[in-house]
């Protein structure tokens, strides 16, 4: 089958390795605000070198923002109508696995779905079968799973159980 590669650039200069990325056959760029100079000139360059417009071929490109918990998003505002999805850290302390869920988050999600409704929002950090009805009751799209699957005893019922309460706030993969 084939493969859709997320790349999180979760790197110092996102701007010097975005387009290797593109070219390396990344279907889904996420960059971290906080980490960015210039965001505009990303945008600029997929929209320029790569033909991308938000809403365009999500399934071929598409461009994410990450952003903290303690970041205000109202950061993002001016790059609203550029980006094709957003990525709440569900954590404080972000690249280091198996960090605590905060719950401020859900509280960022509420605000943000509310002025933008129509804008795919996904979790990062802290997602277990314990956050995800809240994270997916709030308003979250997709949930992205790390340490809840990487130390379970058993994936597959792990899966199953994700799968379900996917299914039972109308997402389906």
């Amino acid at each position: 089958g084939h493969f859709k590669f997320e790349v999180d650039l979760m790197v110092e200069n996102p701007e010097a390795t975005v387009g290797a990325w593109v070219e390396a056959g990344a279907a889904k760029i996420l960059v971290h605000i906080e980490s960015v100079r210039n965001f505009q000139k990303i945008i600029d360059e997929l929209k320029e070198k790569y033909g991308h417009e938000k809403g365009f071929a999500p399934d071929l490109l598409s461009l994410g923002v990450a952003i903290n918990i303690d970041t205000d998003t109202a950061i993002l505002e001016p790059y609203i109508n550029s980006i094709d999805y957003i990525q709440f850290m569900g954590i404080a302390r972000i690249g280091v696995q198996g960090q605590p869920f905060d719950t401020r988050v859900l509280r960022k999600i509420e605000a943000f779905k509310k002025a933008h409704p129509d804008m795919p929002i996904q979790v990062d950090g802290g997602v277990s079968l314990t956050t995800a009805p809240d994270l997916l009751a709030a308003g979250v799209t997709n949930l992205c799973v790390g340490s809840a699957l990487l130390k379970t005893p058993d994936l597959i019922e792990t899966m199953h159980a994700f799968e379900g309460i996917a299914e039972k706030y109308g997402r389906y993969r």
